[in-house]
Protein backbone atom coordinates (compact mmCIF):
# COMPACT_ATOMS: atom_id res chain seq x y z
CA UNK A 1 0.00 0.00 0.00
CA UNK A 2 1.40 3.68 -0.78
CA UNK A 3 1.27 6.40 1.57
CA UNK A 4 0.72 9.81 -0.02
CA UNK A 5 1.92 12.68 2.28
CA UNK A 6 0.14 15.64 0.09
CA UNK A 7 -2.98 15.99 2.15
CA UNK A 8 -0.70 16.32 5.41
CA UNK A 9 -0.69 20.17 6.07
CA UNK A 10 2.47 21.97 5.75
CA UNK A 11 3.40 22.21 10.06
CA UNK A 12 2.45 18.37 10.25
CA UNK A 13 4.44 17.29 7.23
CA UNK A 14 7.50 19.61 8.56
CA UNK A 15 7.16 17.87 12.21
CA UNK A 16 6.85 14.58 10.56
CA UNK A 17 10.29 15.30 8.79
CA UNK A 18 11.50 16.55 11.74
CA UNK A 19 10.69 13.29 14.08
CA UNK A 20 12.31 11.35 11.21
CA UNK A 21 15.45 13.87 11.03
CA UNK A 22 16.08 13.22 14.66
CA UNK A 23 15.47 9.89 14.72
CA UNK A 24 18.35 9.25 11.74
CA UNK A 25 20.47 11.91 13.16
CA UNK A 26 21.23 10.03 15.98
CA UNK A 27 22.34 7.05 13.80
CA UNK A 28 26.12 6.16 14.15
CA UNK A 29 26.82 6.49 10.84
CA UNK A 30 25.61 10.27 11.02
CA UNK A 31 27.26 11.02 14.67
CA UNK A 32 30.40 9.82 12.89
CA UNK A 33 30.46 12.41 10.03
CA UNK A 34 29.01 15.25 12.23
CA UNK A 35 32.07 14.61 14.66
CA UNK A 36 34.63 14.19 11.36
CA UNK A 37 32.94 17.97 10.17
CA UNK A 38 33.45 19.17 13.54
CA UNK A 39 37.05 18.23 13.87
CA UNK A 40 38.40 18.70 10.39
CA UNK A 41 36.71 22.36 10.86
CA UNK A 42 37.47 24.02 14.21
CA UNK A 43 35.69 27.23 12.99
CA UNK A 44 32.29 26.56 14.51
CA UNK A 45 30.44 28.58 12.20
CA UNK A 46 32.49 26.83 8.80
CA UNK A 47 31.23 23.70 10.89
CA UNK A 48 27.91 24.78 11.02
CA UNK A 49 27.44 25.80 7.39
CA UNK A 50 29.28 22.56 6.31
CA UNK A 51 27.30 20.71 8.36
CA UNK A 52 24.04 22.18 7.37
CA UNK A 53 24.94 21.99 3.40
CA UNK A 54 25.63 18.34 3.99
CA UNK A 55 22.38 17.45 6.07
CA UNK A 56 20.69 19.42 3.46
CA UNK A 57 21.49 17.01 1.07
CA UNK A 58 19.10 14.21 2.87
CA UNK A 59 15.91 16.20 1.48
CA UNK A 60 15.90 14.64 -1.96
CA UNK A 61 17.18 11.02 -1.81
CA UNK A 62 17.26 10.07 -5.47
CA UNK A 63 18.49 6.83 -5.87
CA UNK A 64 18.39 4.60 -9.34
CA UNK A 65 15.49 2.51 -9.86
CA UNK A 66 13.67 3.77 -7.38
CA UNK A 67 9.98 3.57 -7.60
CA UNK A 68 9.96 6.93 -6.30
CA UNK A 69 11.00 8.75 -9.12
CA UNK A 70 7.85 7.97 -10.94
CA UNK A 71 5.84 9.67 -8.59
CA UNK A 72 3.87 12.70 -10.15
CA UNK A 73 1.20 13.13 -8.12
CA UNK A 74 2.92 13.83 -4.98
CA UNK A 75 5.72 16.42 -3.54
CA UNK A 76 6.76 14.15 -0.60
CA UNK A 77 7.10 10.61 -0.80
CA UNK A 78 8.66 7.45 0.53
CA UNK A 79 11.71 5.79 -1.04
CA UNK A 80 11.86 2.17 -1.35
CA UNK A 81 14.53 0.30 1.03
CA UNK A 82 17.98 1.68 0.35
CA UNK A 83 21.09 0.65 2.36
CA UNK A 84 18.90 -1.27 5.02
CA UNK A 85 16.53 2.33 5.33
CA UNK A 86 13.74 3.46 3.77
CA UNK A 87 13.18 7.29 3.27
CA UNK A 88 11.38 10.59 3.17
CA UNK A 89 11.97 12.11 0.08
CA UNK A 90 10.93 15.67 -1.97
CA UNK A 91 10.07 13.96 -5.62
CA UNK A 92 10.57 16.05 -8.58
CA UNK A 93 7.45 18.12 -9.04
CA UNK A 94 8.13 19.99 -5.97
CA UNK A 95 11.93 19.69 -6.78
CA UNK A 96 11.20 21.34 -10.00
CA UNK A 97 9.09 24.14 -9.09
CA UNK A 98 12.01 25.12 -6.68
CA UNK A 99 13.23 28.82 -7.19
CA UNK A 100 17.05 27.17 -6.85
CA UNK A 101 18.36 24.06 -6.79
CA UNK A 102 21.15 23.72 -5.03
CA UNK A 103 24.05 20.49 -5.87
CA UNK A 104 26.76 19.62 -3.51
CA UNK A 105 29.53 17.18 -5.53
CA UNK A 106 32.77 16.31 -3.40
CA UNK A 107 35.31 13.97 -4.00
CA UNK A 108 36.95 12.39 -7.43
CA UNK A 109 34.45 9.35 -7.14
CA UNK A 110 31.83 11.74 -7.80
CA UNK A 111 33.79 13.21 -11.21
CA UNK A 112 31.80 11.18 -13.87
CA UNK A 113 28.25 11.71 -11.82
CA UNK A 114 28.77 15.15 -12.20
CA UNK A 115 30.10 15.50 -16.16
CA UNK A 116 26.78 13.24 -16.73
CA UNK A 117 24.90 15.68 -14.54
CA UNK A 118 26.12 19.29 -16.48
CA UNK A 119 25.39 17.29 -19.44
CA UNK A 120 21.89 16.45 -19.17
CA UNK A 121 21.95 12.91 -18.86
CA UNK A 122 18.49 12.34 -17.71
CA UNK A 123 19.31 8.22 -17.37
CA UNK A 124 20.65 9.34 -14.01
CA UNK A 125 18.53 10.88 -11.52
CA UNK A 126 19.93 14.48 -10.70
CA UNK A 127 19.64 14.56 -14.48
CA UNK A 128 15.59 14.93 -14.60
CA UNK A 129 15.96 18.16 -12.08
CA UNK A 130 15.40 21.32 -13.97
CA UNK A 131 19.13 22.49 -14.98
CA UNK A 132 18.13 26.23 -15.26
CA UNK A 133 17.54 27.00 -11.94
CA UNK A 134 20.08 24.70 -10.18
CA UNK A 135 23.86 25.69 -8.74
CA UNK A 136 26.33 23.10 -8.55
CA UNK A 137 29.02 24.09 -6.07
CA UNK A 138 31.87 21.22 -6.27
CA UNK A 139 35.46 20.86 -5.20
CA UNK A 140 38.30 20.47 -7.74
CA UNK A 141 38.24 16.38 -7.11
CA UNK A 142 35.38 16.30 -8.34
CA UNK A 143 35.33 18.63 -11.08
CA UNK A 144 37.84 16.53 -12.18
CA UNK A 145 36.11 15.18 -15.44
CA UNK A 146 33.58 18.16 -16.48
CA UNK A 147 34.06 19.15 -19.97
CA UNK A 148 36.07 22.51 -20.26
CA UNK A 149 33.70 24.24 -21.96
CA UNK A 150 31.33 24.43 -19.67
CA UNK A 151 30.05 27.25 -17.23
CA UNK A 152 31.38 25.04 -14.50
CA UNK A 153 33.98 27.48 -12.53
CA UNK A 154 36.52 26.68 -10.29
CA UNK A 155 37.59 28.30 -6.95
Amino acid sequence: METSYSSLGLFALLGLGFVFGLKHATEVDHVIAVSAIVSEHRNVLRSALVGGLWGAGHTASLVPGDPVLDVKDADVALTGIYQGRQRMTLTYPIINRSRLVLWLVTGSEKAGMLARLQASDVSIPAGRVRSDHAVVLADRAAVGLVDKTSKTEVA
